[in-house]
């Protein structure tokens, strides 16, 4: 479940929950493995994408996952993108 997301230029935020029985980093993996794959067949480059790390952090509570999405669909508008097209909800 990915209840908000926000494609920026050089970094993505997303809220995530993983289903049981998934681990947060292995899904971070895969989405970099996919990614960084197809970013550099359009682009014609081969190499690294993505920095090593990531950050995460756990929400303790509905309030603090309420200010997590917001951040999130906030992101792009603070960074000065004007309607922007990849943010969203699900």
């Amino acid at each position: 479940m990915v209840p908000a997301w926000a494609v920026m230029p050089n970094h993505v935020h997303a809220v995530v929950r993983p289903l049981d029985g998934f681990k947060l980093h292995d899904i971070l993996h895969s989405w970099k493995s996919f990614m960084s794959k197809e970013v550099n067949k359009l682009v014609g480059r081969a190499g690294n994408l993505w920095q090593a790390e990531s950050w995460d952090h756990v929400v303790r509570d509905e309030d603090d996952f309420y200010r997590c999405v917001q951040y999130t669909l906030a992101n792009p508008r603070q960074a000065g993108l004007r309607e922007w097209r990849w943010v969203g909800r699900s």
